[in-house]
């Protein structure tokens, strides 16, 4: 097999155990034995990584050996797109004198067999859903899908339906980078892959290979960026110019940076604060012989999966705040009896609470345990999102950049437009932000208090 340019390709070790993989067959004495093991493949890993490359191996692999006459699709979310996996398998048959024998290329159509005792076909396909409805295909790869994270859920569904009518055939295979939330079929996708991998006896046919930096590691650990990045070892991608470029994104955003470089689902919409930027404002939380007020602020996620309590004070013009506690599935009597407890141990100038999360736990500390509480209001917290940004970007708030609760909901923070200004949305955010929010809510407080002049010891 040559590249395009005509030069020999030579696949990285990555890539070949990827295929070796994908490709499993199940053993001798197993009650399958001779089938392969996988009905579906995903592969997903960072771009720049060699899926192009990838794809085409396994498609010219499966065209050329397939022994049920193979009918072979490539798809994606347009014909142009799927061209670029069509049109590296295509040189290899336009310009190899043994394949030009067996097989013909024509423009539209795809690659077809010149025989008609070895029916062959190689086709791409606009992945609509419609027009692959009853279709089928077969091969030792019978569909290949490139960049799942646009694919409609219709379509692949089809082409794994279409699949199933050969228990000769090999896997579908998806090759893709990470999505965003509106990757509905990915993220379908990699749900069942995560469960496939934590319990292979139960979905045995189902694979999944994946290449990511982890959410909570630093946002620039060259490390992580290699092991995300195989390429990287072959000279194909150069991490420290990655995390150069990567820097001087003037927005701040790092978009691109998560998804393609790190794999990360990102939201459509804008991530409220970046790592790197969280990290500037790092200390101890609230000094430990700070004795003076201080504010709490709870939230919640939904159907109360979790509840987090953040405290915060004022101190020397600067805001120290720190997540107090985290807890799983609390009841409202759990909440306001937490909240008693923390104000008889620490007193508080007040609690706050969102009015549309716990109202209740406000007016039950309020009116019948006699505690300054109040709740606030979309439009307190429109004021909260903008005011807690600025405080971070000119370093006044001081907290644990180490706390790994922060750590993981803040790359799924998603602020929305909202009025006149921004707020971070649980509805468009992809994980819980309930610690974010309720520090959110706990600074801007805090940050309204007088200032207590305290200068705390370093040891």
């Amino acid at each position: 097999m040559r590249q395009q340019d005509g030069s020999p390709l030579v696949a990285d070790p990555y890539q070949t155990k990827v295929i070796d993989s994908v490709l499993e067959i199940f053993p001798e004495g197993h009650e399958k034995a001779g089938e392969y093991r996988f009905k579906q493949a995903i592969v997903s890993i960072p771009r720049r990584n060699g899926k192009s490359t990838l794809t085409s191996i396994l498609a010219l692999f499966a065209m050329c050996a397939s022994s049920n006459a193979p009918d072979i699709g490539v798809f994606a979310s347009t014909r142009d797109q799927a061209k670029e996996v069509f049109n590296n398998v295509k040189y290899n048959f336009l310009n190899n004198e043994a394949l030009k024998a067996r097989f013909k290329c024509t423009q539209h159509k795809g690659i077809e067999s010149r025989r008609a005792d070895k029916p062959a076909e190689f086709k791409i396909h606009a992945a609509d859903g419609d027009t692959l409805q009853g279709k089928t295909f077969r091969g030792i790869v019978p569909v290949i899908n490139d960049e799942l994270h646009i694919t409609k859920p219709q379509a692949y569904d089809a082409a794994v339906k279409g699949a199933s009518t050969d228990k000769r055939n090999g896997p579908v295979i998806g090759i893709t980078t990470a999505g965003d939330d509106n990757s509905e079929l990915l993220k379908r996708l990699y749900e069942r892959g995560r469960r496939a991998i934590k319990a292979a006896e139960e979905d045995e046919r189902f694979g999944f290979w994946h290449w990511y930096v982890p959410e909570e590691t630093d946002l620039w650990d060259k490390e992580a960026l290699l092991r995300a990045n195989p390429a990287a070892l072959f000279g194909r991608i150069d991490i420290d110019q990655e995390i150069l470029d990567g820097k001087s994104n003037a927005a701040g955003d790092y978009f691109e940076f998560r998804r393609y470089r790190r794999n990360q689902f990102v939201s459509s919409n804008n991530i409220w604060l970046g790592l790197d930027q969280w990290k500037s404002g790092n200390a101890e939380g609230i000094p430990d012989d700070y004795t003076g007020p201080r504010v709490f602020a709870i939230d919640r996620t939904e159907q109360y999966g979790w509840v987090t309590i953040t405290a915060a004070a004022k101190i020397d013009e600067l805001v120290y705040t720190e997540r107090v506690m985290r807890q799983k599935h609390p009841t409202i009597e759990w909440i306001t009896q937490a909240c008693i407890d923390l104000f008889s141990r620490w007193g508080a100038e007040v609690f706050v609470a969102n009015v549309d999360t716990l109202k209740e736990v406000i007016v039950n500390l309020r009116d019948v345990h006699g505690i300054p509480a109040e709740y606030l209001t979309n439009q307190q917290m429109i004021s909260a999102t903008a005011i807690v940004g600025q405080m971070i970007g000119r370093k006044r708030l001081m907290h644990d950049a180490r706390d790994p609760i922060y750590k993981k909901q803040l790359p799924n923070t998603v602020a929305v437009a909202s009025g006149e200004g921004i707020k971070v949305s649980t509805k468009e955010s992809t994980g819980d932000i309930d610690a974010v929010r309720s520090m959110i809510m706990s600074c801007y407080k805090a940050e309204s208090m007088e200032p207590q002049f305290f200068t705390p010891v370093v040891f």
